[in-house]
């Protein structure tokens, strides 16, 4: 992918070179850049998929650097995981002054070792990819896996009735995930 994105600048670089602007050669530079750089040393830790309410719906580990609460109860991380996504929402709800919705306050947060990447659907679907401190936002990626393989794969379900509770997640979601998850740039350094 960053290979692609150097040769589409290089490309670019050669079609604007006798254009007075030299803006879109910087944009595209900083793209095959930023291209690069996603490429370069990322890897997804885990996932999780959070109903409104809380019940994790969905949890898959690919690599764990560091289990804490390895043996303990294994609903306890999803819980703790949840508790504090809900947590911060509240906070950044108080010290902006606005009541949070979720779905733009809080994108993605970042410590010295992992960055959390969340996406709030409109129905309260709470999407939660852990990955290496480096990655950019895959807000993007987390909205697509949404719309383009929890909607077609769960939801659309002809064995899921809403009002059943929550919905159970079929074998075929979590092999479309993974071919999702292995495609994309961040997954190149390790699955």
């Amino acid at each position: 992918a960053a290979a692609a994105a150097a040769a589409a600048a290089a490309a670019a670089a050669r079609v604007h070179s006798g254009s007075r602007s030299s803006r879109p050669i910087q944009v595209l530079a900083a793209a095959a850049a930023a291209a690069s750089a996603l490429a370069a040393a990322t890897m997804i830790f885990n996932m999780y998929i959070f109903s409104r309410s809380g019940a994790c719906l969905y949890y898959k580990e690919w690599h764990r650097p560091l289990n804490t609460l390895a043996g303990e109860d294994p609903g306890e991380d999803a819980r703790l995981m949840f508790g504090m996504l809900f947590s911060l929402k509240e906070i950044m709800g108080k010290m902006s002054g606005k009541i949070p919705d979720g779905r733009e306050d809080t994108q993605v947060m970042r410590t010295s070792s992992y960055s959390t990447h969340l996406y709030e659907t409109q129905t309260g679907l709470r999407f939660v990819l852990n990955v290496d401190a480096g990655a950019p936002s895959l807000r993007a990626e987390l909205e697509q896996i949404y719309a383009g393989i929890f909607v077609e794969r769960v939801i659309k379900n002809p064995l899921y009735a809403p009002g059943d509770g929550p919905p159970e997640i079929p074998e075929d979601f979590e092999v479309e995930l993974e071919a999702y998850l292995r495609g994309l740039p961040v997954a190149q350094a390790g699955f």
